[in-house]
């Protein structure tokens, strides 16, 4: 048996994707801009959370916009990039608060859902949202709703700016680590 527990972190730009990864390495690694495409897209690191070893893999630079079109997604760099799901024992959809679940999400959650042992959905940037309480409980429904066949799918609402339930979502991983 393998050693540790895989993590993929995936999510469009500026959703704080490596600011996560940081997060739950507990220390600022230092980012590099890889060339997309290419394998040193991502940027794989390690922590250990109550015996168990992580391994994390920061999917940076596959949600790049495409130049042409400000609202498209270059959907061939993340069918590259999601030949990693196949390897890794979890995903997290990193999603900015403030954008919402729009049909891009969706699009990539589907693909995320559909080839993943396990798919953890994290709402960053919380602390940004005025009326926490409400967002968290439309969002919880949307998701539901959107999602009712697929089982066991966690929702974290997290800041991982100001480590706001970066504890919360260590454990939730480390549960689920224990399920494979």
């Amino acid at each position: 048996t393998k050693s540790y527990f895989s993590i993929a972190i995936f999510g469009k730009p500026n959703a704080g994707k490596s600011t996560l990864a940081n997060s739950l390495l507990g220390y600022d690694r230092i980012t590099t801009s890889p060339i997309a495409g290419t394998t040193s897209d991502f940027v794989e690191d390690t922590y250990l959370y109550k015996k168990q070893k992580f391994k994390i893999l920061d999917t940076a630079g596959i949600f790049k916009k495409n130049k042409i079109d400000n609202n498209s997604i270059n959907f061939e760099a993340i069918r590259k990039s999601l030949k990693i799901i196949n390897k890794i024992d979890l995903s997290i959809m990193l999603i900015d608060s403030n954008n919402g679940f729009d049909s891009q999400i969706k699009k990539i959650l589907n693909m995320l859902i559909n080839q993943s042992r396990s798919v953890v959905i994290v709402f960053n940037k919380i602390d940004t949202i005025k009326d926490k309480n409400l967002f968290i409980k439309q969002t919880k429904l949307i998701v539901k709703e959107t999602y009712s066949q697929t089982k066991n799918l966690s929702i974290i609402f997290i800041s991982a700016k100001n480590k706001f339930n970066v504890e919360k979502l260590k454990s939730t991983l480390f549960a689920k680590s224990n399920r494979i």
